[in-house]
């Protein structure tokens, strides 16, 4: 960063114009990446299949598609998050029951060595 500009050291004034030339590396720099990461993109993951679906089907239909798909992972999702919290509570409920049936165990030992 201190190649690109010297922050500090620049009046106030001039500062400004510093945090822009910063901003236009970052955004060349993410415009980079993404161009980088959509053309890996493009070469690796376009599979004959795939294409031939969308052009049998439409865009339309795979949008279509990709919805269902998308509302069944939310589903799971949610699915999985509810028997979590399910585990959580019966946990906790075990627990209360285990410590209950101690205390009732501690009475019982304690009555009974009372009549001896």
């Amino acid at each position: 960063m201190m190649l690109i500009c010297n922050w500090w050291s620049r009046p106030m004034n001039r500062r400004k114009g510093c945090m822009n030339t910063l901003k236009m590396f970052m955004r060349s720099l993410f415009g980079l990446i993404y161009f980088l990461f959509w053309s890996l993109l493009t070469n690796s993951a376009n599979f004959p299949d795939d294409i031939k679906m969308i052009n049998e089907i439409g865009h339309i239909g795979a949008s279509h598609f990709l919805q269902v798909i998308s509302t069944r992972l939310v589903s799971i999702g949610h699915t999985q998050e509810v028997s979590f919290e399910k585990e959580k509570k019966d946990a906790a409920t075990i627990e209360k029951l285990t410590k209950f049936v101690n205390e009732k165990e501690q009475k019982v030992i304690e009555l009974s060595s009372s009549l001896k």
